[in-house]
């Protein structure tokens, strides 16, 4: 898939590091604790219109490997952002990325609402990467 996408020319992709965050749930009110992506390497592919998350088989994540399309809103020779909304019988979330193309990093922030968790949470998250 990845090749397929670079081989059109039409898509960036950027590599990334372990992310590390932080998290805030509101079940542990709001106290804010260190949190991150154990094994996880993030691969982000920008298109014109829509950027492709994919996190890899986390452990947090529930052992399987994700993927999030997001609408691009903002591009600049700087930066490229975009929003992604996830929803299902077990929550939902709202996630903005960035992808700081000048110093090299992907940056993510979620708000969730966790029905499983009966509980709501904001946390960042920020991982090193490169072209």
């Amino acid at each position: 898939f990845l090749l397929l996408v670079s081989a059109a020319g039409r898509a960036e992709v950027f590599r990334g590091g372990e992310p590390k965050g932080v998290a805030m749930w509101s079940n542990e009110s709001h106290k804010v604790a260190p949190d991150g992506f154990t094994g996880v390497q993030p691969v982000v592919i920008v298109e014109e219109k829509e950027m492709t998350i994919v996190w890899g088989d986390s452990k947090t994540a529930g052992g399987t490997e994700k993927a999030w399309k997001a609408a691009v809103f903002h591009r600049s020779a700087e930066s490229i952002s975009a929003a992604a909304l996830d929803a299902g019988p077990t929550g939902s979330a709202a996630m903005l990325y960035t992808v700081d193309i000048k110093r090299g990093y992907l940056y993510l922030s979620s708000h969730k609402d966790s029905k499983l968790l009966n509980a709501s949470a904001v946390s960042t998250f920020v991982s090193k990467c490169y072209k």
